[in-house]
C-alpha cells in the first residue's frame, strides 16, 4: 500500500534492458498490484494489439488519475560495466 505523500520510483527491465521513471509523489492511498491488475484488463490501444500496452499504461494511468504526480527531477549516467562516464 502506497500513501499520500510518500516518493515512488518505477521500473522494467526487459533482457538487459533497465529502465527507471521518477520520482513521483504519490497523492492519495493506493494499492500498486490493485492497479496494475486493473490496468492488465483495459483495451489495448492499438486494436490489432491482443494484449495490453505494458508498464507505461500503469504509469499513465496513474498519472491521469491523480494517483501520482511527476516531481522535477536530474538524472545523471554515470556508466556502466565498472566505467565511470558521466553522461
Amino acid at each position: 500500500m502506497l500513501k499520500t505523500g510518500e516518493l515512488l520510483m518505477l521500473s522494467t527491465e526487459q533482457y538487459a534492458d533497465w529502465n527507471g521513471e521518477g520520482p513521483f509523489k504519490v497523492l492519495k492511498d493506493f494499492d500498486i498490484h490493485e492497479i496494475a491488475d486493473l490496468v492488465r484488463k483495459m483495451p489495448p490501444l492499438d486494436p490489432t494489439w491482443d494484449v495490453f500496452n505494458g508498464p507505461d499504461d500503469v504509469v499513465n494511468y496513474l498519472v491521469e488519475h491523480a494517483f501520482i504526480e511527476r516531481l522535477p527531477c536530474h538524472e545523471f549516467h554515470l556508466g556502466s560495466y565498472g566505467c565511470i562516464n558521466v553522461i
